[in-house]
């Protein structure tokens, strides 16, 4: 393990509380830990209220256990590239050239948290920074030929297999999206 990587990965565990990274997902509750909390009723509610929350508790505690697998199974794959959990998280979220705030939205955390983890990137050429040719005061990150490949592996080992989403059919696929999506507006 290179001296670089160790540091990159003493750092990513080191992230601002406003910062969501791999390294939180693992304070995550799962169902089994909060079995008691998802059935648990109040005497008191009516039991169809009961029931409903509890069928929502357990639709967010699944939706958190699914996405700590999925941060879990990218930071084991980054690591074995050389990339520290919050380096990975920030490569699979970069879809072309955009300003450094919109993947500081992306990885939920503030733009001034997200220089050290592109600085990595850019040491290892992966990313580069340019000036947005609509406003010269913003830089946007842009993936190198070098980075995309990374990406698409990290994409490739990770999404591409046929557990969790992936062992899902296409049109349950798009339903499950469009619930996501429909979720995230409310």
């Amino acid at each position: 393990m290179s001296g670089e990587y160790a540091k990159d990965q003493s750092t990513a565990a080191a992230q601002p509380a406003g910062c969501i990274c791999a390294a939180q997902a693992a304070e995550v509750p799962t169902a089994s830990g909060d079995a008691a909390a998802v059935g648990s009723s109040d005497p008191e509610r009516p039991e169809s209220e009961s029931a409903a929350e509890s069928l929502v508790d357990e639709v967010i505690v699944s939706a958190f256990e699914l996405v700590s697998r999925l941060r879990g199974d990218l930071a084991s794959v980054g690591a074995g590239l050389g990339l520290s959990q919050a380096q990975t998280w920030a490569l699979v979220n970069l879809r072309g050239p955009a300003p450094m705030r919109e993947l500081a939205r992306a990885l939920s955390c503030d733009p001034s948290n997200v220089t050290g983890i592109v600085d990595g990137l850019q040491r290892r050429g992966l990313v580069s920074r340019e000036a947005d040719p609509r406003d010269r005061r913003v830089r946007r990150l842009v993936l190198t030929p070098e980075g995309e490949r990374r990406r698409t592996m990290l994409r490739q080992q990770v999404f591409g297999g046929q557990t969790g989403i992936g062992g899902l059919s296409g049109p349950q696929q798009r339903t499950l999206l469009d619930l996501l999506a429909r979720a995230l507006r409310s």
